[in-house]
């Protein structure tokens, strides 16, 4: 009896310290938790209106009709942080739920669906599916996504809110996919699918992209919105996300069938949750919004604004003389002038234009960003105008590298590259700035001639800059003036299907993407060009210039 006694205690410290031990190695992972609750993800609303991707859409009755329709499509994307965190720990993890919700303020009495009866939107993920709550139909998958169908009915929609309820994909077959329970049930002695394949953090990171069904605003609505500004209406929408992950800390799972063996002992696995309730904050969108309004015919056009006159001293650090293209177009031929545009680009582009002499004053190779690693291809780009102060992160110690920039964001670093200029102009330039962290960047990037604001007298500082806006801001920096008309013939230069010659943007993009020489009067003339040049080789110039300014290069430079 004394031997079993023995014994019974002998298994039990044995098991105590695999216990140990395997808690130990999961904490041990690259990615800690604390990294992880301080970088989860990336979430972004874009609104569609009348066919034209805008995020501030403005439909004037009078002048554009009655018929105002607007789709949305919600974007979720982990963080490269996070998407280590999961990669790390994918052999333990067994189960996840998200619940991602459209807000649309007075969407019950402003909005409706296009088309009668049953909706139906595409939701497409590398990890998630539906929940088995929602009314869905697996599409099939390519390469690592899967595609899904969500069947809904306009009853489905809570008040203003449409929820999306979604869990992880455990195990999938040729005809369905599961989540843990059902695959639990039916493939026990299968591996989950993400370690069978052998995931890594580039097929976390994956964009989730839920398509919401075509919407209208209610014919009953048009009548009521009047030439007196109080009966303009605004139309805002954002989204929101829940949820949370679990994976066993107790040990490595040999298959799907012995995970509810430590999924039942709360001493043997771990969740991460997050949202309102919990000790991570839930993730929350931008904003879109779209105003509803009409104007009289007796209302007059505003004039466009003055123009500045140039300042006389040239922007700090900066190489303003060389017409240097900095933007690449993509593999398929295109520019996508209208695409959004990260923050480690817009880095990866002004630091392209610094002089010589400011990159080695302020060369950096480190950073104190949580999400800028040293092998990142933009991690030199960031660290040297972050040395400089020229940029900036955020309070939680990120810099969010590949999320969108905002128009604030923006001007902020243009304006800082002149430092020495005064702003000589009192009060503030657009409706819509005042009193925010933002107000006299935009002000003094206003003055400067960097900026334009919109018809409305607004600048929509929040909304996320496109890749045109962006290159005119970068050429207004960089006291470049193109012209349509004073180009070379088309034949001569580098041309995108995307950016005709009848768009707003086409002489600045071709600016931003031909190298060439070019002559004028002065800083205030429009230049003509002369003669196309090669495309610089940034790649091999910015390796070259990392190799030379450090004798432990660890990792890529910016590649393009």
């Amino acid at each position: 009896m004394k031997g079993l006694k023995r014994g019974k205690k002998l298994i039990s410290l044995v098991l105590a310290m695999i216990l140990l031990l395997s808690v130990l190695s999961v904490s041990a992972f690259a990615t800690s938790i604390d990294e992880a609750k301080a970088s989860l993800a990336d979430l972004e609303i874009t609104q569609t209106y009348n066919g034209k991707a805008t995020n501030d859409a403005v439909h004037d009755y009078r002048t554009d009709g009655n018929s105002v329709g607007v789709t949305y499509v919600v974007t979720l994307k982990m963080t490269d942080v996070m998407a280590e965190y999961l990669a790390a720990r994918q052999e333990h993890l067994y189960h996840a739920t998200f619940e991602v919700e459209l807000v649309i303020d007075d969407a019950a009495s402003t909005l409706e669906f296009t088309n009668s009866g049953d909706q139906v939107v595409t939701f497409t993920s590398t990890f998630l599916k539906p929940s088995e709550t929602v009314n869905y139909t697996y599409v099939g998958r390519s390469g690592k996504t899967f595609s899904y169908k969500i069947t809904f009915k306009e009853s489905d929609i809570q008040g203003n809110t449409l929820k999306f309820p979604m869990e992880l994909v455990a195990y999938y077959d040729e005809s369905a996919v599961y989540g843990y329970e059902d695959a639990v049930a039916k493939y026990p002695d299968e591996q989950f699918f993400f370690v069978k394949e052998d995931y890594t953090a580039a097929d976390w990171e994956e964009e989730i992209k839920i398509a919401a069904a075509d919407m209208k605003v209610k014919a009953s609505v048009e009548p009521t919105v009047t030439t007196a500004q109080s009966t303009w209406r605004t139309i805002i929408a954002s989204a929101t996300v829940t949820g949370e992950f679990s994976y066993v800390t107790a040990d490595t799972p040999a298959s799907i069938g012995s995970v509810p063996h430590f999924a039942e002992n709360d001493d043997w696995h771990k969740t991460l949750k997050f949202g309102n309730d919990a000790d991570i904050t839930g993730w929350t969108s931008n904003e879109t919004k779209l105003l509803l309004k009409r104007t009289s015919t007796t209302t007059p056009v505003p004039p466009p604004p003055t123009p500045v006159p140039t300042p006389p001293s040239p922007p700090a650090d900066l190489n303003t003389d060389d017409h240097f293209a900095y933007i690449i177009g993509y593999p398929d031929g295109l520019v996508k002038p209208e695409g959004n545009i990260t923050r480690a680009e817009v880095a990866t582009i002004f630091f392209r234009m610094l002089t010589d002499e400011a990159r080695d004053k302020y060369w950096s190779k480190t950073n104190n960003y949580v999400d800028v690693d040293p092998t990142k291809w933009f991690n030199n780009a960031v660290s040297t105008l972050s040395n400089m102060g020229i940029i900036n992160g955020y309070p939680d110690g990120t810099f969010r590298p590949n999320a969108s920039i905002t128009r604030a964001e923006f001007a902020k670093i243009a304006v800082s590259f002149f430092k020495d200029h005064v702003r000589e102009t009192m009060g503030d330039k657009f409706s819509d700035i005042s009193g925010k962290w933002y107000t006299e960047y935009i002000n003094l990037a206003a003055e400067l001639a960097i900026v334009n604001g919109y018809p409305d007298g607004t600048f929509r500082p929040d909304n996320s800059i496109n890749r045109a806006e962006a290159m005119t801001i970068v050429n207004n920096t960089l006291r470049r003036s193109p012209h349509k008309d004073h180009l070379l013939p088309e034949d001569d230069m580098i041309t995108w299907p995307d950016n005709p010659k009848s768009a707003w943007y086409y002489a600045a993009v071709q600016e931003a993407t031909n190298s060439h020489e070019y002559q004028r009067a002065s800083t205030d003339d429009t230049e003509q060009w002369t003669k196309e040049l090669p495309v610089r080789d940034w790649a091999a110039l910015e390796r070259a210039w990392s190799e030379a300014n450090s004798s432990r290069n660890p990792g890529d430079v910016v590649d393009g």
